[in-house]
């Protein structure tokens, strides 16, 4: 240890806490959801490994030197050989850590968080609902909040599940997850269409629906479009227009519509016939 080169130790402290910075920054850039944080992470991995690698190439480069001059310091020279060795392999783990960190990143959020939510959504599968809300979805696991939803059209379910600090949300071939937010429900027109086609099918199935208007609730400032989870529906028939509102509150839907009025009109036409 005497005949090693004090710039061999210093040079190792260095590339050694550039390393641990490399390190840590590198799991923040996994873990982080935020796109901007992870691409400014990103930034500062790819600094930190530089200047990590140009240490670690002057430490290698001073174990050369070192190691020739210990020529015949056998307990020196295998020292030198064990750090060369130790610093080429710290380069190259280094470099693959970002990627074995996003493969284990992977696993864990596979097996603590996409697994139970599969698990929920295959439950639902087999029903013949549309639209899960959260009072339906705690009779089968009772890990989520209330802004948890699931929903199936075109014989797809897209899911949105919310559970302590973070939600799960997409289809089960492509989902995403992220931290401290907040499901928010959202029904197209096309839905929403097609959930009251299914609810007049079941309630009154003589009723035809194909003539059928959905308009969304939406309002303007001049600049920006708002719209709500509420939809006015105009269905055409012999007997009049029958006007539905259908609309989403405390994670439940309400709908109300005059069609008690037109069948009282059917009765009034079949009266006099």
């Amino acid at each position: 240890m005497k005949n090693l080169d004090k710039k061999i130790i210093v040079f190792s402290i260095i590339a050694f806490l550039f390393l641990l910075g490399f390190l840590t920054v590198s799991i923040l850039e996994v873990i982080e959801t935020n796109i901007l944080k992870s691409l400014l992470f990103f930034i500062a991995q790819i600094i930190l490994y530089i200047i990590f690698f140009i240490f670690t190439i002057i430490t290698i480069i001073f174990v050369i030197k070192n190691y020739k001059k210990n020529s015949t310091n056998i307990k020196t020279k295998k020292l030198l050989i064990v750090l060369f060795t130790v610093y080429s392999i710290s380069i190259i783990l280094a470099f693959l850590f970002p990627n074995i960190a996003r493969t284990v990143n992977k696993q864990i959020i596979e097996i603590s968080i996409a697994s139970p939510a599969k698990k929920v959504i295959n439950k639902t599968i087999s029903s013949d609902k549309n639209i899960y809300f959260i009072d339906d979805i705690k009779k089968i696991s009772t890990q989520y909040k209330d802004s948890s939803y699931i929903k199936y059209f075109n014989k797809k379910p897209y899911f949105c599940l919310e559970e302590k600090d973070y939600i799960i949300y997409g289809t089960l071939d492509n989902y995403k997850v992220k931290k401290k937010e907040v499901c928010e429900f959202i029904l197209y027109e096309e839905e929403a269409e097609t959930y009251i086609k299914k609810y007049y099918k079941e309630k009154y199935p003589q009723l035809n629906t194909n003539d059928m208007v959905v308009e969304k609730e939406c309002s303007t400032n001049g600049v920006t479009m708002k719209c709500k989870n509420e939809f006015h529906i105009t269905i055409n028939t012999y007997y009049g227009e029958i006007k539905t509102k259908l609309e989403i509150k405390d994670n439940k839907i309400e709908i109300t519509d005059n069609i008690e009025e037109i069948y009282e009109n059917i009765k009034d036409i079949q009266k006099r016939k």
